[in-house]
């Protein structure tokens, strides 16, 4: 095989320098194809083409889309709340945004490689969701985000996004559970402004406005 090398390199040279035409023709061709190929990959990462999902949810997505009422569910990456929610929705007109926030440690690097084109669970969440939307006929509006306080952080999707009510389901967490890190209805409640109710929302449909917070007694002087 060595030898088989060597003498394919010294007709390559000899090529070379006979056939100089030859030589010039294939490198105008490596130039060219090189060129458009680095001109193709710096087109991709300017501009990248939308996955799959992207574009299913896109299409669904009527012109009044953003001016219709907005109800946002939070979901824990199960889709057990889809038809309930969505015939809330239907019901109202609305638009339905659908929260799924990834609870992951605080580390820089595990939540920069966390997208919605990285999380394979996600996708399939989602797409769960465009599909029970399309059954109801009510346009979805899907929000993925990552961060170690996803109370905060859906809070803070349901103001950017106008919501006019927060539905969630009911907690599975143990009592112990509860009592170490308190309940998520009454966070999720002194986060957001009074405008925005938060209700509990069952898989039959039937809604429960989650009770408000306790005010706080007064100071002793």
């Amino acid at each position: 095989m060595g030898w088989l090398a060597v003498i394919l390199v010294a007709i390559w040279i000899t090529l070379a320098f006979t056939k100089l035409h030859a030589v010039v023709f294939v490198t105008v061709v490596l130039v060219i194809g090189l060129t458009l190929r680095g001109l193709t990959r710096y087109a991709q990462k300017v501009r990248p083409k939308p996955s799959l999902l992207r574009q299913a949810i896109m299409e669904q997505l009527p012109e009044d889309a953003m001016l219709r009422p907005k109800l946002l569910v939070a979901t824990a990456g199960s889709a057990q709340l889809a038809d309930a929610a969505l015939q809330v929705a239907r019901e109202r007109n609305a638009a339905l945004v659908v929260c799924f926030i990834r609870d992951v440690a605080l580390s820089i690097g595990a939540q920069a490689r966390l997208t919605l084109e990285s999380d394979p669970a996600a996708q399939a969440l989602f797409a769960e969701w465009l599909e029970a939307g399309h059954r109801h006929g009510v346009p979805i509006i899907p929000i993925y985000d990552t961060g170690n306080n996803p109370t905060e952080l859906l809070a803070e999707s349901a103001a950017i996004t106008g919501a006019e009510k927060v539905l969630i389901g009911t907690s599975r967490r143990g009592s112990l559970h509860q009592l170490i890190k308190g309940s998520f209805q009454r966070r999720l409640e002194i986060l957001l402004p009074p405008e925005i109710p938060v209700e509990v929302i069952s898989t039959d449909g039937s809604l429960e406005q989650a009770a408000a917070p306790a005010p706080a007694a007064p100071a002793s002087r």
